[in-house]
């Protein structure tokens, strides 16, 4: 970097000049400016990047020797994602529909409606949904069937599934709600990222294995940890032959646990879900 040369970051281009400008108490017409990147909001945080500009005053204007404690660089958070990424993502989904909504103002009423179109439609969006989010990646439809199946494969798409699915199921719910648009009953659609789905499958019904063997050896009940619905129905259908061992669910929303305990005459303690 140029001696005397600043670094500024922002959410956009704009508001880095402004930080420039500030610092070293002049216009933009006596700043030397090079831009790094022009930065991208991302979705629900997934792929978001400040705009950065490198800037230096001219040689008349004598360099700043100490940079003002506010106007540090600003911070990004624990995961890598710009602090104002959740504002600029809204605004790239709400323009990303409005695209979708006025291709499918030339379809009519029903077609739109159509469950034929489903998989087809789900695929657009969701190429669509990535690559605004710069990922270099190829959707396919693995099931026509209900629910709709769409495969992504591709390089480097751990962030898309975080931890324990989490952005998986955020992304899926995007996808599900931009489709469910000018339908007349909300879409099935599956979202499965590098085979994911399958080896989680694999691993919880491993889990449900060990703790049940557990319980049937001590004969004391174990709760898991907190678990979205589609998991606790693959601890629930793992273990539903097993005659010595029953399984429900307690709690609320998303602190619903699985219960894996001996089987007993009173079984009100909660529910299969």
């Amino acid at each position: 970097m140029v001696e005397d040369e600043v670094e500024f970051s922002g959410r956009s281009i704009e508001e880095a000049i402004t930080q420039a400008e500030t610092y070293f108490g002049g216009s933009r017409a006596d700043l030397s400016i090079t831009v790094v990147t022009q930065g991208r909001g991302g979705v629900f945080g997934i792929g978001a990047e400040p705009a950065r500009i490198r800037a230096r005053p001219p040689a008349t204007v004598p360099a700043v020797v100490e940079r003002p404690q506010t106007l540090i660089q600003e911070e990004v958070t624990s995961d890598g994602v710009h602090p104002d990424a959740l504002q600029a993502e809204d605004e790239h989904a709400s323009e990303f529909e409005q695209d979708l909504d006025d291709r499918d103002s030339s379809r009519s009423k029903h077609a739109v409606a159509a469950s034929v179109d489903l998989p087809g439609d789900a695929q657009e969006v969701l190429n669509g949904l990535l690559h605004s989010m710069g990922f270099d990646a190829e959707v396919t439809v693995r099931s026509t069937e209900n629910p709709v199946i769409l495969s992504v494969s591709g390089q480097n798409l751990g962030v898309l599934i975080g931890r324990r699915g989490d952005n998986l199921a955020s992304l899926q719910f995007m996808v599900n709600l931009i489709l469910s648009k000018g339908r007349r009953q909300w879409p099935r659609v599956v979202i499965d990222v590098e085979n994911y789905r399958a080896r989680r499958e694999e691993s919880l019904r491993s889990l449900a294995d060990r703790i049940a063997y557990r319980v049937g050896r001590t004969g004391r009940p174990f709760t898991l940890e907190a678990m979205p619905a589609s998991d606790r129905r693959v601890i629930h259908l793992s273990l539903r032959e097993r005659g010595d061992i029953e399984t429900y669910s307690i709690g609320e929303g998303v602190s619903r646990r699985v219960v894996i305990a001996p089987v007993r005459a009173d079984s009100s303690n909660g529910d299969r879900d």
